[in-house]
């Protein structure tokens, strides 16, 4: 369940209540299909929906397990920067702290999932070990929470695994996705206070550890501006579960203003 605070604060895209709706009203015939598709096959495909949901619970179940058995879980007293800024963010979210863990990996890399009724934060050494060399403990306060606002937000609410049946038109199911991460960078710059924070994780995920420091923000942001209604930029957008970095750059100093 959403947070309250992502309410109370205004802290949801605005766009992401509009395509959850157009992909809820997507779901309505492809509910329809399916029903017609059981009764016509006399319930030989509602054997084949409940073995394909057995299959997804038991390789969540085994996603689970390999993160208890094989990555270190976030505490006070393991990895404590990292459980400072979980903390932190659950704190100004009104929310209990979901399990985390940081696995050995060297992309740069996060997200968060629901594995079998649990929320679950998982980070990759890659990008925690770059931000620590730099001390750049404020751009690791906005990933932790990015990620948590996921949660915080409702994403991986379990009535949210429905909207699946509104795939049929996967163009809906993009832009809702990339409005969600929208949403959760709105999260982020709320709970870390720090627009700076969040340009900065976001330039570090372009362009790697070594040559941030010597991007020039506002020269990023007008390459941003002369390429973004291009054709081959907008359709890479479209198929895109994400957002562009540099629209995303762009979005943190609309609402840091």
């Amino acid at each position: 369940m959403a947070s309250p605070v992502v309410r109370e604060k205004g802290l949801r895209d605005p766009l992401e209540g509009r395509a959850f709706l157009c992909l809820v009203l997507a779901s309505v015939p492809g509910a329809l299909l399916l029903l017609v598709l059981i009764v016509a096959s006399y319930g030989a495909w509602l054997f084949f929906i409940l073995i394909g949901a057995l299959a997804g619970w038991m390789a969540r179940g085994i996603a689970r397990g390999h993160l208890r058995a094989n990555a270190v879980r976030v505490s006070r007293d393991q990895l404590p920067l990292v459980h400072e800024a979980l903390r932190d963010a659950c704190t100004k979210l009104g929310m209990e702290e979901p399990e985390c863990y940081v696995v050995q990996e060297t992309l740069w890399n996060a997200f968060a999932a629901r594995l079998v009724g649990r929320p679950v934060v998982v980070l990759y050494s890659g990008v925690v070990d770059a931000l620590l060399r730099k001390g750049d403990v404020a751009a690791l306060s906005w990933l932790v929470a990015h990620e948590v606002g996921h949660v915080a937000a409702g994403h991986l609410d379990a009535s949210r695994s429905l909207l699946w049946l509104g795939g049929w038109i996967p163009w809906l199911l993009l832009w809702h996705s990339r409005r969600c991460e929208f949403t959760c960078d709105r999260i982020a710059h709320f709970v870390t206070g720090d627009g700076g924070a969040g340009r900065r994780m976001l330039v570090f995920l372009g362009v790697g550890e070594e040559n941030a420091g010597a991007v020039d923000v506002d020269r990023l942001l007008r390459q941003w501006w002369t390429h973004r209604d291009e054709l081959f930029v907008r359709l890479g957008v479209l198929y895109s579960t994400h957002p562009p970095l540099l629209a995303r750059i762009e979005h943190l100093g609309e609402i840091g203003r």
